[in-house]
């Protein structure tokens, strides 16, 4: 399997305003890691803990654009 590598723009390091980086899905182990332009460090997880997060933290796109209550 392969890495995919995809070029992104966030507050990623949770200082200050929007920055460049990079999220990279190494598709053999799960694993994502983010790193933010310009800077030596890393930030890791699994892509089961992502998903889990997302579900848990209520970011559900609902059917035919229905609003929640």
């Amino acid at each position: 399997m392969s890495a995919a590598s995809f070029k992104v723009r966030g507050r990623l390091d949770s200082a200050g305003p929007e920055k460049e980086g990079t999220v990279t899905i190494d598709r053999s182990s799960g694993r994502v890691l983010v790193r933010p332009k310009g800077s030596r460090t890393t930030y890791e997880t699994t892509l089961s803990r992502l998903a889990t997060w997302t579900c848990q933290n209520g970011f559900a796109n609902k059917p035919n654009g229905a609003q929640e209550d």
